[in-house]
């Protein structure tokens, strides 16, 4: 009985959970040298966070149009924002990809939870987090 209720009540935690993030960081190893290629569909102040936390970490930042290709600096970033409306205007997603000689080697996913009301998070901030765990 005990080793069956172990398994329901973590469910129950992850479901109860403000939030879903998943992380995988970046090597160390990874060359200061960044570029991030430009997605126009999500506001430009994410494009700002990203582009200002990593500088903040000692990345030199170029910034590439959208119709640039991964292989087109040795490591390049994607990044997806997405709002929704409740209450107020939340961050409702994120995804940050990181990619170096065309192959993924770090990823960070944010998903608010319908349940909670601390999904009303401060996009900004929740998107520099995000970046700071990634680029560790």
């Amino acid at each position: 009985m005990r080793k069956s209720l172990i398994p329901c009540i973590a469910v129950f935690i992850t479901a109860c959970a403000p939030h879903h993030q998943a992380i995988i960081a970046v090597p160390v190893t990874t060359s200061k040298d960044i570029c991030i290629i430009e997605n126009p569909e999500v506001n430009v102040v994410i494009l700002q966070v990203f582009r200002r936390t990593l500088e903040k970490k000692g990345y030199i930042v170029q910034v590439l149009p959208q119709s640039s290709a991964i292989s087109d600096c040795p490591t390049t970033t994607t990044y997806l924002a997405h709002w929704w409306w409740d209450l107020a205007v939340y961050l409702s997603s994120a995804e940050i990809n990181v990619y170096k000689d065309e192959k993924l080697i770090g990823r960070a996913v944010y998903r608010a939870r319908d349940a909670s009301l601390s999904k009303l998070n401060n996009a900004e901030t929740k998107f520099e987090e995000l970046v700071s765990k990634l680029f560790p």
